[in-house]
């Protein structure tokens, strides 16, 4: 418990106990999402097959309906006010499967104090990640390169029939 759990009203207690990876029903379905992503495909698809697939999502989204909500009125009230709330932190607790409420300020003096610990953390003079970018990218392209040539020893030991 934290000082911030003192002010926890009932339905935030209550949607918090669900836990962090509590999904809640959508309200809408998402239909320009969905089109969108399915944009997206069909410019890789031969037409005949981008309109099929157009089709198919346009009949699902036609038949679609939004789930039976999962949470109260009060419960969603109580989600939008945590999240509006930046004097807190919402975070999981380090074991179990709990949520833990901080004071943002404690919460951020402790990283700080973590961070700032010379034992745990050493400070790097650069940034290493364009060295090992460069390094994936170089295994990457050699796994490509092998798996091409494979496949294309493959493809010519193949008998014709």
């Amino acid at each position: 418990m934290t000082s911030a759990d003192a002010f926890i009203r009932n339905d935030e207690r209550s949607v918090l106990s669900k836990g962090l990876n509590f999904a809640m029903a959508p309200s809408r379905i998402p239909v320009e999402d969905f089109v969108i992503a399915t944009e997206k495909i069909c410019t890789q698809l031969e037409p005949q097959k981008a309109d099929a697939l157009r089709s198919e999502v346009t009949f699902t989204l036609h038949k679609a309906r939004p789930g039976i909500p999962n949470l109260s009125k009060d419960e969603r009230e109580a989600i939008k006010r945590l999240r509006q709330d930046e004097s807190i932190q919402v975070l999981p607790a380090d074991k179990g499967r709990a949520t833990v409420i901080m004071d943002k300020q404690e919460y951020e003096s402790k990283v700080k104090a973590m961070l700032d610990d010379e034992k745990m953390y050493v400070k790097l003079d650069k940034d290493p990640t364009p060295q090992y970018k460069k390094k994936l990218v170089s295994i990457l392209s050699r796994l490509k390169n092998e798996e091409e040539t494979e496949s294309q020893q493959v493809q010519g030991s193949i008998p014709d029939i």
